[in-house]
């Protein structure tokens, strides 16, 4: 799949005890998320995180400020 230059895209988390309010973080900056589910999270990520190639770090923070990954 090719990003770079794109519009930037919905990013799909899938993992486990997401809560509302969990917040993904791309590169280690707060993107829109959108909580589906326990067990699901989408978040935003703009064309300027992906302008260009390169390696992203995702990491879940829930609203009581702890880490479930990255």
């Amino acid at each position: 799949m090719r990003l770079i230059g794109s519009l930037g895209f919905t990013l799909t988390v899938d993992g486990a005890d997401f809560n509302v309010g969990s917040i993904v973080r791309w590169n280690g900056d707060f993107r829109t998320t959108t909580f589906i589910n326990n067990a699901r999270l989408a978040a935003s990520i703009p064309a300027t995180d992906i302008a260009t190639a390169g390696t992203a770090s995702v990491t879940i923070f829930n609203p009581d400020g702890s880490r479930l990954g990255g």
